[in-house]
C-alpha cells in the first residue's frame, strides 16, 4: 500500500474508533456514516491542530434520552446541517445533528466538564415517510467549529430527493 492510503486508513480508523455506536450498521449505514465522519474531519480542519480529533467521551442513552434528543434536534438552531442518502437505503435519510455542549441536554451528557467543551454529533437514520427516526451513532468533538447552517428535516429529506433524480 501507497503512504498516503496508510494515512487515511488511520485516519478513518480513528473517527471511527471514537464514535459510540448504538446499533449495528448495514452496508448503505457505513458508506453513509463514513461520508459524515468525512463531513466531520474537513469542518474540523479549519480548527487549531489539537482539536482536529474526535474524542472519547460515551453518553449513556435510555430510550427516552434519545426521544429527547430527537426532539432537541428539530429546534430550529438545532437541526440537521448534513443530510445523505443512499442508492441502497432510498426509503431513508441519513441526518447529522449537533447538541451544544453549553446547551441544557449538552451539560446534562457533562460535554462541558472538562476543557475543551465539547459538542455531540448524533448520526440518525430516518424513515421518509413517517420521519421515524433511528440513532445509529454519537461522535464528540471539541465545541467551535463551524457547521453548515441547521435546515430542517423536511428541507433535509428534500434535497435528499432531489440530488437522487
Amino acid at each position: 500500500m501507497k503512504f498516503g492510503t496508510l494515512a487515511v486508513l488511520a485516519v478513518l480508523l480513528e473517527a471511527v474508533s471514537a464514535a459510540q455506536v448504538f446499533k449495528q450498521f448495514s452496508e448503505p449505514d457505513q458508506g453513509a456514516w463514513l461520508a459524515a465522519q468525512q463531513h466531520l474531519t474537513d469542518t474540523y480542519s479549519q480548527m487549531q491542530r489539537q482539536y482536529q480529533h474526535p474524542y472519547e467521551h460515551p453518553i449513556h442513552m435510555t430510550e427516552e434520552d434519545k426521544v429527547s434528543a430527537w426532539q432537541f434536534s428539530k429546534g430550529a438552531e438545532n437541526g440537521p446541517f448534513y443530510a445523505a442518502g443512499s442508492s441502497k437505503a432510498r426509503h431513508y435519510v441519513y441526518v447529522l445533528t449537533k447538541v451544544p455542549g453549553t446547551s441544557d441536554l449538552g451539560r446534562s451528557w457533562q460535554l462541558d466538564a472538562t476543557q475543551p467543551t465539547k459538542d455531540a454529533f448524533l448520526f440518525w437514520k430516518v424513515k421518509i415517510k413517517n420521519q421515524k427516526p433511528e440513532l445509529l451513532a454519537a461522535d464528540i468533538w471539541a465545541a467551535g467549529a463551524a457547521t453548515l447552517t441547521p435546515k430542517t428535516l423536511e428541507d433535509s429529506i428534500k434535497a435528499v430527493q432531489f440530488a437522487r433524480i
